[in-house]
């Protein structure tokens, strides 16, 4: 579950550790932001012990590296979800989270860079916050196109750019669970439909797979539709539900009428939760078979990849009440 905490600060005459203030913050008494709003943290450390998709469990040294960098990322004006996970799978692949010389001046800190290539001083890189600003600063143009691998090979340049892809999914892993126990600081208001949230916080309860392929969908917000697209640059409606769910490392297959018996049956709109699958009809059923799905985000929410010339959108369930046909938990 998502542990608030008041941290003193005063917004609108209200104090964020009141009870008052948390509900203002949320949106009021339901604790739901509304349509299109996101909610900012600054993480806290993924906890010490948590099991990973490699089979690695996490140390208390490495969590409270990858907590220094998130709040890092988070402090920078490129804070974003896809920079969290970037840096945090650039650092696990190259020194799992270990601020080490190993390779003497040739490789420093927790990204392993080169003092000699213009990457500050060896007690610079030494430093994790250090080293993370370092790292923000060689972002390339464009980086909020690419995914975390290729953003972090843009960065990195490694011999080896297939450890980023094999690494992100416990990246994603420990963002998740780092913005879980996360401090509350404000409540962030809607960019347009078509901007990514600066930060998504599951609901409270939240299965964390589930967490994960929602942030992933969430991540895709502004992206081209692209008929049979599965990514990373653009996606059908199935093809972004289909990557959503790989990213949390559960397989779904590729197409809505394929989609649609999978997992188990929702019974109403009030028990969605992250990670569900909403089907309509659309413009191309087969059949009884809908021709349409989107993912549900939490909060009344769903992001949908809708037709050529619109982007990736997050939009408001009840827009689809009286058109679903099914409703699908991915178990």
């Amino acid at each position: 579950m998502s542990k608030w905490v008041g941290i003193g600060l005063c917004l609108a005459g209200l104090v964020l550790g009141s009870p008052l203030a948390l509900l203002f913050l949320l949106g009021g008494a339901g604790g739901a932001p509304a349509a299109g709003a996101a909610l900012a943290v600054v993480p806290g450390d993924p906890a010490p012990g948590t099991h990973l998709p490699t089979g690695a469990v996490l140390s208390a040294a490495e969590s409270a590296t990858a907590g220094l960098i998130l709040r890092t990322d988070a402090a920078s004006a490129t804070g974003t979800v896809l920079v969290e996970v970037a840096t945090i799978d650039a650092g696990w692949t190259e020194s799992r989270l270990t601020a080490s010389a190993q390779g003497g001046t040739h490789s420093l800190g927790v990204y392993q860079e080169r003092a000699t290539q213009g990457w500050g001083t060896s007690t610079q890189e030494l430093a994790p916050a250090t080293a993370t600003k370092m790292w923000l600063a060689h972002l390339p143009a464009g980086w909020q196109q690419m995914t975390a691998p290729q953003l972090d090979q843009s960065v990195e340049r490694s011999k080896y750019p297939a450890r980023y892809v094999t690494n992100e999914a416990t990246a994603t892993v420990l963002v998740t669970d780092a913005t879980e126990g996360g401090v509350l600081t404000t409540a962030l208001s809607a960019g347009g439909a078509n901007v990514p949230p600066a930060r998504w916080v599951p609901p409270p309860g939240t299965d964390p797979a589930a967490a994960t392929a929602a942030a992933f969908a969430i991540a895709q917000i502004g992206k081209p539709y692209v008929w049979g697209g599965t990514g990373p640059t653009g996606y059908d409606c199935s093809g972004l539900v289909q990557a959503a769910w790989k990213a949390a490392g559960v397989a779904i297959p590729r197409t809505t009428y394929t989609q649609v018996a999978v997992g188990a049956p929702v019974p109403a709109i009030a028990t969605l939760a992250p990670g569900d699958l909403i089907f309509i009809m659309g413009s191309d059923p087969m059949g009884t078979l809908p021709g349409h799905v989107g993912i549900d985000v939490g909060y009344g929410e769903l992001v949908d990849a809708p037709y050529t010339g619109h982007p990736i959108e997050e939009i408001p369930v009840s827009d689809w009440a009286g058109n679903i046909v099914a409703m699908r938990h991915i178990a």
